[in-house]
C-alpha cells in the first residue's frame, strides 16, 4: 500500500498440510532435541531451525517438557511448508535477481532461504545495524556466521576513509556501554546502580568476576556456538570453584547472572543459581550491583562469550573466554582449550590484559556497521515511519486511516493478487473498519448503563 512504483504482492502457499509436512521428513514419533538436530529435508536444517525457534520462545536451551517439544514440530511443519510453498512460486515465477529474507535462524524464514538458496537465487539475509537507523545485510548467510563477521571487523578497521577517526569512533562505542547508552538493543545495565558492589567484597583476595551469557540464545544459533570447554556454565562455575579450594589460593567469584534473565526459568539456570561455594557469590539477574563496576574493580574476567569479555579487555582488565564468541579470533581474550588452561589461566596472580587493539577494532565495528535507512524512520527499536504509515507493536495508523482500518486491511493482503485488488481490499477494510466503529459507539451509552447499574448494586 505504501510502496511506489510496479510492485506486485504474491501469496505463498504449499501443496501440504501440518502433519503432512512433519511426516515427510521421516520425523520419530517421540522426538528429543538431538533427533531435531539430525533431522535433514532435501539437504537443510530445518530440524535446527524449530528447535532454534522453539528455543527462543520457551527461553529453555534444552527444550524440555511435552509443551515444547509440541511447539518445535509445529516450528518444522512451518519451515518444511515455507520451504515448499517457496520452491512451488520459484517454479512458476523465474527472473528473479535477488531477495532478502530476515535474519534467516527461524523456522519460516530458514524455509523460504533454503528454497531461494535451492533456486540460486542471490540472496540476503538482514539484521539491524550499529543502530536503529542502520541494517546489514548478509549475502548467502546467516548474521550469526562468526567467521563472516570477524573478517568485517578486521576489513571496516582497515578502510582508508575513516583512520583518522576510527580510534575515536571505537572509544565511543566502550563508552556508549558503560554509560547504558547501546545504540542498537535495550540497555540491561539501566536498572543498576553505578557504584554498588556486593556485601561481601575483600580487598585481600583475588577477586574474578564471570560474566554468564544466556544459555538459550547460544543454544539456539546452532552448534558452532557449542562451549569447546564445558557442557555448561553451571559445570564451569561449579569445577573452577572447587579446583580453586584445593589450590588453598584466596581467590573469590563472582558471578553476575546477565539481567535479561531475571524472568527466565530453566533447568540450566537452575543449575547454574544452585552451585555452592564459600569463594563464590552469585549476584541475581535482578540484583542493582553494578556489571561496570564490577568490571573496574575486579582483577580478572571469564565470559562464556558475552560482550563484557571484549569489554574487559578495552578497559585494561584480564580477558578469558571459555566459550564461543564474535571475536573469539580477534586475540582480545584468552582462548583456553580445556578446564586445565582454564586453571592455569585462573591461578595466575600476575595474567597481563590482551593488547587492546583487538578490542577498538572491535568497537569501531559494532559502532559503524550497517546501512542507513532510506524509507523507514524509526522512533525506536519496534516502531516508526513507512511512508505516511507508522507501525508500531500492537499499534499502527496511517493518514486518515483508522488503527482497526490498517488491521483489517493487512489481513486482507494475504488474498491479493494483483495492485487493483489492493485497492479494493483497502476500501473494504475502510468500509468494516467504519461500520465496527459505528457499532461501537451505539452501543457505548448501554455500556455506560450498564456500569451504573453495577456500582449501584455494589453499594
Amino acid at each position: 500500500m505504501e510502496l511506489s512504483g510496479d510492485v506486485e504482492v504474491h501469496s505463498l502457499k504449499a501443496k501440504m498440510n501440518q502433519e503432512e509436512a512433519v511426516e515427510a521428513t521421516n520425523l520419530s514419533k517421540n522426538p528429543m532435541i538431538e533427533d531435531y538436530k539430525a533431522l535433514d529435508y532435501k539437504g537443510h536444517d530445518f530440524g535446527w531451525a524449530a528447535i532454534s525457534s522453539a528455543i527462543s520462545v520457551s527461553r529453555d536451551p534444552l527444550c524440555e517438557g511435552e509443551e515444547n517439544m509440541q511447539m518445535a514440530k509445529r516450528f518444522l511443519a512451518a519451515a518444511v511448508l515455507s520451504y515448499e510453498a517457496c520452491r512451488s512460486y520459484l517454479g512458476e515465477h523465474a527472473g528473479y535477481d535477488r531477495a532478502y529474507v530476515f535474519n534467516g535462524r527461524f523456522a519460516v524464514t530458514r524455509g523460504a532461504l533454503r528454497a531461494l538458496q535451492d533456486a540460486d537465487i542471490p540472496v540476503f539475509t538482514h539484521e539491524r545495524g550499529c543502530s536503529v537507523n542502520h541494517y546489514q545485510l548478509f549475502p548467502n548467510s546467516l548474521p550469526h556466521d562468526l567467521v563472516l563477521f570477524q573478517e568485517r571487523v578486521l576489513t571496516s578497521w582497515d578502510e582508508p576513509n575513516e583512520i583518522e577517526h576510527r580510534n575515536e569512533i571505537a572509544n565511543q562505542f566502550f563508552e556508549e556501554r558503560k554509560n547504558g547508552k547501546p545504540l542498537n538493543w535495550d540497555s540491561f545495565t539501566d536498572k543498576q546502580s553505578k557504584d554498588t558492589l556486593p556485601s561481601h567484597w575483600n580487598n585481600d583476595e583475588r577477586k574474578i568476576v564471570i560474566f554468564n551469557s544466556s544459555e538459550d540464545e547460544l543454544m539456539a544459533i546452532g552448534d558452532e556456538f557449542n562451549n569447546p570447554v564445558y557442557g555448561s556454565q553451571a559445570e564451569c562455575v561449579e569445577r573452577i570453584t572447587h579446583d580453586t579450594l584445593e589450590t588453598g589460593k584466596p581467590i573469590h567469584y563472582y558471578l553476575r547472572v546477565h539481567p535479561n534473565l531475571s524472568e527466565v526459568k530453566n533447568t540450566r539456570l537452575q543449575q547454574l543459581l544452585e552451585v555452592i561455594s564459600p569463594n563464590l557469590t552469585i549476584i541475581h539477574a535482578d540484583d542493582d550491583v553494578s556489571t561496570y563496576f564490577l568490571l573496574d574493580a575486579c582483577d580478572c574476567v571469564l565470559t562464556f562469550g558475552s560482550t563484557v569479555g571484549v569489554e574487559a579487555t578495552y578497559w585494561g582488565k584480564p580477558s578469558i573466554l571459555a566459550g564461543k564468541s564474535f571475536y573469539d579470533e580477534l586475540n582480545v581474550a584468552y582462548l583456553p582449550q580445556n578446564h586445565a588452561e582454564v586453571m592455569d589461566l585462573l591461578l595466575n596472580d600476575n595474567l597481563p590484559p590482551k593488547n587492546s587493539l583487538g578490542a577498538l577494532k572491535y568497537g569501531y565495528y559494532a559502532r559503524t556497521c550497517g546501512i542507513p535507512f532510506e524509507y523507514w524512520k524509526p522512533q525506536d527499536f519496534i516502531s516508526g515511519y513507512f511512508g505516511g504509515m507508522f507501525m508500531g507493536n500492537l499499534h499502527k495508523h496511517g493518514g486518515d486511516r483508522l488503527p482497526l482500518h490498517i488491521t483489517i486491511f493487512l489481513w486482507l493482503m494475504n488474498f491479493c493478487k494483483s495492485k487493483r485488488a489492493l485497492k479494493v481490499a483497502d476500501r473494504l477494510a475502510k468500509y468494516i473498519s467504519l461500520s465496527c466503529y459505528q457499532i461501537k459507539k451505539r452501543l457505548r451509552p448501554r455500556r455506560r448503563l450498564h456500569d451504573l447499574a453495577v456500582r449501584l448494586r455494589l453499594r
